[in-house]
């Protein structure tokens, strides 16, 4: 455990040389030993492949842990939880537990398998409450891209929308052995979303004038492909009791087009949702300028501090 707080430390230190986080605060908060490491943790198997996520927990920390888990990017079809590192940091220094999540990608499932799993990655946070100190009353769920289309997933989904059921507490569970420890496990809730540049219409850059590889790359040759677009689309799970929902989008995005964010927070706000656009007007996918990065991190702060630290 001691060589892997190790290498991630230096991984970490590496990324913040390189400027991919700024700020001296947090700069010397990751050169001190201030987390622990829990890698690889198999949460879910399925396709003969096992899903793994990594923990990382503040130390030092008394009580329960506001908590994040964290969706990488890479439209569904390619990169790794360790890629994103440098947009865990941000929620580390202010004192939350991190759950960095890997998905099957489209090369091992197509749709909707990484949406499946998800939702399996947030059962596993509430299983697995008492065993990491995670509070699931403060229980943020956030991501970039593709990711943050999972976190949205996660967060506005309910059982009953039928995407929970490749979990494995619905494999064993039985009418005898069903009780209330086990009952917390099938409604889940988030306290807040916080969604960089995801996919909020998945119809939208599947097919039509708009249409992404991607997308293309992450149904492949599945039937009835429209009516499963619709049904992963964020904007088609928006009710009046869902979480609050930061959205983080630059104006210039060509992956993933601004008018994603719009639509979204256009029916969380007719639906009174809490909920905020943050537009980064020269912002391209994934590429703000340093100046809207520290705006990003402040106002994302402050939503923490209203809807998950209050």
């Amino acid at each position: 455990m001691k060589l892997i707080n190790v290498v991630v430390s230096t991984v970490l230190l590496a990324l913040l040389a390189s400027r991919a986080v700024a700020g001296s605060e947090l700069e010397n908060w990751v050169a001190s030993p201030g987390f622990k490491v829990i890698p690889d943790i198999v949460y879910h198997t399925a396709d003969g492949h096992q899903n793994k996520l990594d923990v990382y927990l503040p130390t030092g920390a008394a009580g329960l842990l506001p908590t994040v888990i964290y969706f990488h990017g890479g439209g569904w079809v390619r990169t790794q939880k360790e890629q994103v590192i440098p947009m865990v940091l941000p929620y580390l220094q202010m004192g939350m537990a991190v759950v960095n999540v890997d998905y099957r990608l489209a090369g091992v499932a197509l749709a909707p398998a990484a949406v499946e799993d998800a939702r399996c990655a947030l059962r596993w946070v509430y299983k697995h409450a008492d065993d990491y100190s995670f509070d699931l009353n403060r229980i943020l769920v956030s991501g970039n891209s593709a990711g943050g289309h999972l976190a949205l997933m996660a967060g506005l989904l309910k059982r009953e929308d039928g995407l929970d059921y490749g979990c494995r507490i619905f494999k064993r569970l039985s009418y005898q052995t069903f009780n209330v420890a086990t009952a917390k496990h099938l409604e889940m809730k988030v306290s807040a979303i916080v969604n960089f540049y995801g996919i909020t219409d998945v119809l939208a850059v599947l097919e039509g004038d708009g249409a992404k590889f991607y997308a293309e790359e992450w149904f492949g040759t599945l039937p009835n492909r429209t009516q499963l677009a619709k049904r992963l689309s964020p904007v088609n799970y928006v009710r009046g009791d869902a979480p609050p929902i930061l959205t983080v989008h630059g104006e210039q995005d060509r992956a993933v087009p601004y008018q994603q964010a719009v639509k979204l927070h256009e029916r969380l706000s007719r639906a009174g949702v809490p909920a905020q656009l943050y537009s980064v007007k020269s912002g391209a996918h994934g590429s703000f300028p340093p100046a809207d990065n520290h705006a990003i991190w402040d106002e994302v702060r402050r939503f923490i501090e209203r809807y998950i630290d209050d």
